[in-house]
């Protein structure tokens, strides 16, 4: 028996070895969510520039780091020579497709620098010893180096995930050609290389948004919290799929699996924060505690409390659960969640330094619209007319069949 009989009669159907032919009306509601961020945006640069680029990038980051995790995902299941991922790959694959437009939505950050970051201007810093140090790190921060820095990021990114999802998609026929052993010595050699432009991405992007403060943590805690929106995103994306009839094969065991992924990295998140804020408390330096004493402000309190039980403390114990692990609706529930979460700690970041009244502006809204409504639309539109799962891979089988109790 050939390989695509044998996975016919292991998923009890063809529709899998059929090209994707759905997402017209997603696509539109997308390209449309997208048209109304996009006038938003316009009219907020208009009104204040300033507050129009710090909601952009919020937005922008959030998206990054999400779609740096959905690459993560991929490359650590090569490097892992693990199976089961298998069954669900081409679906993060798919969602990561949106990677070279986003990599083009970073150029409206290219006007951001003198509007957001203080190393811009070390001059208008009022406090003397602050301004020292802004002025003693401008052979590293200047706008040159800095937009260079963010270039060589994106394009990074963007060929590591245009070559994974290419090599991928090249063993869609019955005679193709296994490139496994690549796609791994590919993932292990780069997989480092990722993480660490991922970490310099945060300190650059966000970290200098407060110019006295810094943590080694910092890139840790930014891409660990995108790991878990990133593991919420292939939730959804694999039960939307499976609502229209594809990815059938994706049953209690994969879903268990993302619910420990959930859970896990939910934790690591977790710990990575609380220890991040543990040291700066034990060394009681404030230069290094006003980071949070800008974030406890009456106006932005609720955040900080929002993200250690909204965030953490209630999802751990939802997922706690063996049973709601195990459940397909209760796993995408709480990965939308996770996801939802991870904005709000995004902007928690970004967003303490906005002057007067809270840090929450109408300003944030339309470039939210905007990035997401484009990304869906153009990762479900660069995924039609190919196939939604792995179904020519020869681990696809037995990835079927996986089992986990």
């Amino acid at each position: 028996m050939s390989a695509p009989a044998r996975v016919i009669v292991a998923t009890g159907g063809h529709r899998d070895a059929a090209p994707f032919d759905g997402g017209r009306v997603a696509i539109l509601v997308a390209l449309v969510v997208a048209a109304l961020g996009a006038a938003g945006f316009v009219f907020a640069l208009v009104v204040d520039p300033r507050q129009a680029l710090a909601g952009y990038l919020i937005a922008y980051f959030f998206a990054v780091t999400v779609l740096l995790g959905l690459v993560v995902f991929v490359m650590g299941g090569y490097a892992m020579n693990a199976v089961w991922p298998t069954a669900i790959r081409r679906v993060v694959e798919a969602t990561f497709g949106c990677m070279p437009l986003v990599a083009l939505l970073y150029v409206p950050l290219f006007w951001s620098a003198d509007r957001l970051y203080p190393w811009a201007h070390p001059e208008r810093v009022a406090d003397h010893h602050t301004r020292e140090l802004v002025r003693h790190k401008l052979h590293v921060m200047n706008a040159p180096f800095f937009y260079g820095r963010a270039v060589a990021f994106i394009v990074l990114w963007t060929v590591v995930a245009e070559l994974l999802r290419r090599w991928s998609l090249r063993m869609d026929r019955p005679d193709a050609p296994d490139l496994k052993a690549r796609l791994r010595m590919f993932s292990s050699v780069l997989l480092p290389l990722v993480g660490l432009t991922g970490t310099f991405a945060s300190f650059d992007w966000v970290m200098s948004l407060s110019p006295d403060f810094y943590s080694t943590m910092y890139g840790l805690y930014t891409l660990s919290g995108g790991f878990v929106a990133a593991v919420g995103v292939i939730a959804i994306a694999v039960f939307a799929a499976q609502r229209s009839g594809w990815l059938l094969q994706v049953e209690r065991s994969h879903w268990y699996a993302l619910g420990r992924l959930l859970f896990a990295f939910l934790i690591f998140w977790a710990y990575t924060g609380f220890f991040q804020y543990l040291l700066i408390w034990i060394a009681n330096k404030p230069i290094e505690a006003k980071f949070y004493l800008e974030r406890i402000k009456p106006g932005d309190r609720w955040t900080s409390w929002f993200l250690v039980y909204g965030h953490f403390a209630a999802p751990w114990l939802v997922l706690l659960s063996y049973a709601v692990k195990r459940h397909r609706a209760s796993v995408t529930a709480m990965g939308a969640w996770i996801l939802a979460c991870h904005y709000v700690d995004v902007h928690w970041l970004v967003a303490a330094d906005r002057g007067a009244g809270t840090p929450w502006k109408w300003q944030d809204a339309p470039p939210l619209l905007l990035i997401v409504g484009l990304s869906v639309a153009f990762a479900l539109w660069r995924q039609r007319g190919l196939l939604l799962s792995a179904y020519y891979d020869p681990d696809f089988v037995e990835a079927t069949h996986y089992e986990s109790r």
